[in-house]
């Protein structure tokens, strides 16, 4: 398992709290369809935490993400995004 740095697309339909990743993606981060993904905006530190939907559709590098999410990180279209397993919310909850 390791953080994944990819470009961020915006989603052209509204799906706040998913995203879309090539299916390629999964094994490097240790996850499965449906896992959470933290989404970080390395400058601010900014994250958001979202449910994984595999779509072959989407270009290897690249990371979909709904407008609302990208504005509660701080990002644009075409923007870099540190990906990485979500944490369980237990252990989220004790930080």
């Amino acid at each position: 398992m390791k953080d994944v740095r990819l470009t961020v697309k915006k989603r052209a339909f509204p799906s706040q709290g998913r995203v879309r990743l090539n299916i390629a993606h999964l094994p490097d981060l240790g996850i499965h369809e449906g896992d959470h993904v933290d989404l970080v905006n390395e400058t601010s530190k900014k994250t958001v935490t979202a449910s994984v939907i595999a779509d072959t559709m989407v270009r290897v590098g690249h990371v979909r993400v709904s407008e609302e999410d990208l504005k509660t990180i701080g990002l644009n279209d075409d923007d870099d995004v540190l990906v990485r397993k979500a944490s369980p919310l237990q252990i989220k909850i004790k930080k």
